[in-house]
């Protein structure tokens, strides 16, 4: 009977799904059992052992692989460079060739973003936060943290896409106002309204990074969970144009002005808000609608310090 030898692999002849790698000696050898990785197999000369081919070993690993990290183990971003690597090039830039090889009398794998297995060791998977759509973080009591003025420009580039405003109904667009709180802001596209991280944390709200939310276009896939019905009403109304549209309280203050006519800002505002009301309802207008709108007021005075950045804390 042929000797087993240190530094090769092989395979079990009663029960193929047994293979080990890389024989250490007798005892506690690295290997698989079906599609598990094991560090305890015995392989004896006293058992049923037979040389195994480099296809199959490489099949063994497959097997593994899939099910350590998933189908996706080609590509998948890993969390920390393999310890006994000493390439200078940097992991997950996806420069990689995918290999599973012997290389000095050691089994190596490597997918497109670095080296995942050698020397017994496998390296973790990155686990990357799934993104949202946009549309999931429009809600009530919820808030995005934009860190750079680009995320800033990012987030509401969007919003203003699907018919957001300022509170003040001024657009979104090349209007961010990061400055004001810089890595601290906060934007409550909700309500059309900013203020300081920390002001919105005291207050419970939810509060999103703006990493975690996807480009549109990203999002344009079945993946992701539909916004809510009512912001989906929301954008619909914000799609359709109305010549009230045209008026913001900056540009009718500034009429007013040219006539002799000077109101308070907020004044301006209601009329504003009054007359798009009869334009929308006409006649139909009842007096539900004006305590309606009149609610809206008063959670508009709750929330005037995020607009103009005053905490308040």
């Amino acid at each position: 009977m042929k000797k087993l030898e240190v530094g090769k692999d092989y395979i079990n002849v009663l029960s193929s799904k047994l293979i080990v790698i890389d024989r250490a000696g007798d005892f506690d050898n690295r290997g698989f059992y079906k599609d598990l990785y094991k560090k305890d197999i015995p392989c004896t000369n006293y058992g049923s052992w037979r040389e195994a081919t480099e296809d199959e070993i490489i099949e063994a690993f497959k097997n593994h692989l899939i099910h350590k990290y998933g189908e996706d183990w080609k590509t998948m971003k890993i969390k920390e460079k393999h310890p006994s690597s000493n390439l200078a090039r940097p992991i997950n830039d996806n420069s990689y060739g995918v290999v599973i090889s012997k290389r000095s009398d050691d089994w190596n794998v490597w997918n497109k973003n670095g080296l995942l297995y050698r020397n017994g060791i496998w390296v973790e998977r990155l686990e990357e936060e799934l993104k949202i759509h946009i549309k999931e973080a429009i809600k009530a009591n919820t808030v995005i943290h934009c860190e750079t003025e680009q995320e800033a420009e990012r987030i509401l580039k969007m919003a203003h896409e699907l018919g957001y405003k300022w509170c003040t109904r001024e657009g979104y667009k090349n209007n961010t106002e990061w400055n004001v709180y810089e890595d601290k802001m906060c934007y409550d596209l909700l309500e059309g309204a900013y203020s300081a991280y920390d002001y919105f944390k005291n207050k419970n709200y939810t509060i999103i990074p703006s990493t975690q939310i996807a480009d549109l276009e990203e999002k344009k896939t079945t993946d992701w969970t539909p916004a809510p019905e009512y912001i989906e009403s929301m954008n619909k109304k914000a799609s359709e144009k109305l010549p009230i549209d045209k008026v913001t309280t900056k540009n009718l203050d500034i009429a007013l002005r040219m006539v002799g006519i000077q109101l308070d800002i907020n004044i301006i505002d209601k009329v504003i808000d009054l007359v798009e009301l009869i334009e929308n309802k006409g006649d139909d207008v009842t007096i539900k609608d004006i305590v309606s709108l009149q609610q809206t007021w008063q959670r508009h005075i709750l929330k005037a310090k995020h607009c103009i950045g005053d905490v308040g804390y």
